[in-house]
């Protein structure tokens, strides 16, 4: 999938740079003459009343002022509404009163909404750039769609990655199609047999603790159970979901761009000539763990390792990344994977030694 142009992600980044003076003066002003009748007699002989209207001039004026100023003449897009109104609710709670703000606490349900409806219209634009790459040809990686659809509405952000990884979550888990990879492209299977048999154990776990620890924390604190229970169905959907990713993110190597993927937990994009060496491996012979080397396979073993010239940067669990050097995998076809890629590389992969490799792999042919 092609990045973002640097002037789409400068316009979505800089889009707050072309705020009109005239919507300052009104923010200010409708702020100043809150917080002045919130301070008066008058706000506290009748405070239900004025609280609302506070709450209303704040919330739904101060947005309303936003898209005629901003969004109608073309200074930004109109997705941002909802970060105006997000930051209307928060500016509103801090005015007014904590007696004093029950609607308020109400316009929390209309964030939710809003929150519902980011992740509606990303999966929605996911499904149509899925058809899109599968019409012509190219790409189609759910994550990198979703990456790309938050960046081009709120700029590149250190959050999209997490954000983008969340609702990969809740795509996969919920039944989401798989990715579509660019035409020509040959696709390496990853063995989801570890992945399953770790979904099953600790979602057996999962179930027995969140029933026990709700049991308990009732008699404390409702709050506190409800929390671990929801906490406890999420980490059940991430499950699910890093299990279904396992069996429709497949590794990819299309020309000498390789895609390496193995469900929520590891992406990465190497050039074939950052290649030092990918070997063929065994139980007997895993690397150590170690600060430079990633286990996707955990707590299972690798039955192929990728190293790599110098260090590069992973995106792991939650969007987080990591800097190592070497890569474990676990394929269904390790060999067909390094054969493809040494013919690739024109018979001998840059920088690793032939004799070696060719050692490893009768190791491991002897070994299973």
């Amino acid at each position: 999938m092609s990045p973002i142009p640097p002037h789409a992600a400068n316009e979505a980044g800089g889009w707050w740079r072309k705020l009109p003076p005239s919507l300052a003066l009104v923010v200010l002003a409708a702020y100043l003459s809150a917080v002045a009748l919130v301070h008066t007699s008058i706000f506290t002989r009748a405070p239900e009343p004025l609280s609302f209207v506070v709450a209303v001039e704040l919330v739904v004026l101060v947005p309303i002022v936003y898209w005629l100023l901003v969004v109608r003449r073309g200074r930004a897009r109109p997705r941002t509404v909802l970060l105006a109104v997000v930051c209307s609710v928060l500016g509103a709670r801090l005015v007014l009163p904590a007696t004093h703000r029950s609607f308020v606490t109400g316009a929390r349900f209309f964030t939710f909404a809003i929150e519902l409806g980011i992740t509606a219209y990303a999966i929605w634009a996911v499904q149509r750039a899925l058809r899109r790459a599968h019409d012509d040809g190219s790409e189609g990686d759910v994550v990198e769609l979703l990456q790309h659809t938050l960046a081009a509405s709120f700029g590149q952000r250190a959050w999209i990655r997490a954000v983008a990884m969340e609702i990969a979550t809740f795509y996969y888990a919920l039944g989401g199609r798989g990715d579509r990879p660019p035409r020509g492209a040959v696709t390496f299977a990853v063995d989801a047999s570890s992945a399953g048999t770790m979904a099953a154990g600790f979602g057996m776990v999962i179930v027995i603790e969140a029933v026990v620890m709700h049991l308990l924390l009732m008699r404390w604190s409702i709050a506190a159970a409800v929390a671990l229970t929801g906490l406890s169905l999420y980490s059940l959907l991430w499950l699910v979901g890093d299990y279904r990713a396992t069996h429709r993110r497949p590794v990819v190597l299309d020309g000498r761009r390789l895609v390496l993927r193995v469900g929520l937990r590891c992406h990465v994009v190497v050039e074939i000539d950052q290649l030092r060496s990918v070997r063929l491996v065994s139980w007997r012979d895993v690397p150590e763990r170690a600060a430079g080397y990633l286990n996707t396979t955990r707590p299972g073993q690798p039955n192929i390792v990728i190293e790599v010239r110098a260090p590069i940067k992973v995106t792991t669990l939650l969007g987080l990344q990591r800097t190592t050097q070497r890569i474990g995998l676990r394929l269904v076809e390790p060999q067909r994977f390094r054969d493809a890629i040494v013919s690739v590389a024109g018979g001998v992969l840059p920088g690793s030694d032939a004799t070696t490799d060719a050692v490893a792999s009768n190791r491991h042919a002897t070994s299973s």
